[in-house]
C-alpha cells in the first residue's frame, strides 16, 4: 500500500497549466492541507524531487521557463523572510532583553 507521500505522484501532473491546489490535493489525499505542504517540502528538500507550484496549485514542471518563474517566487520568498527576521536578529545581536 503507497503512503501519502507516494500517493502524491498519482495526482500530480505536468505543466502550470495542470497545477492542482493544494487544498484540492488535500482533498483527494484525505489529510490536512498542512500535511500537504509537510510533504511537499520532504519531497523538495529530502528527496530532492523538483515539484513547482504557482497560484493556481502544485504541479510537475513541463519546461524550463516553469521552473525559471519557480525559483524566481522562491527567491522573493526568501528574500521577505529575510527582511522579517531582521528586526529580530538585530535585536538579539545587540543584546536586548525583554527580561
Amino acid at each position: 500500500m503507497k503512503n501519502t507521500k507516494e500517493m502524491i505522484w498519482d495526482f500530480l501532473q505536468r505543466g502550470r497549466k495542470n497545477a492542482i491546489p493544494a487544498r484540492e490535493l488535500a482533498d483527494m489525499l484525505g489529510c490536512d492541507i498542512r500535511v500537504v505542504w509537510a510533504l511537499i517540502h520532504e519531497l523538495r528538500a529530502k528527496d530532492g524531487v523538483l515539484i513547482c507550484s504557482c497560484e493556481r496549485g502544485i504541479f510537475l514542471p513541463a519546461e524550463r521557463a516553469e521552473v525559471v518563474d519557480f525559483c524566481a517566487t522562491m527567491a522573493k520568498r526568501r528574500n521577505q523572510l529575510w527582511e522579517a527576521a531582521a528586526p529580530a536578529e538585530a535585536f538579539l545581536k545587540e543584546g536586548n532583553s525583554y527580561e
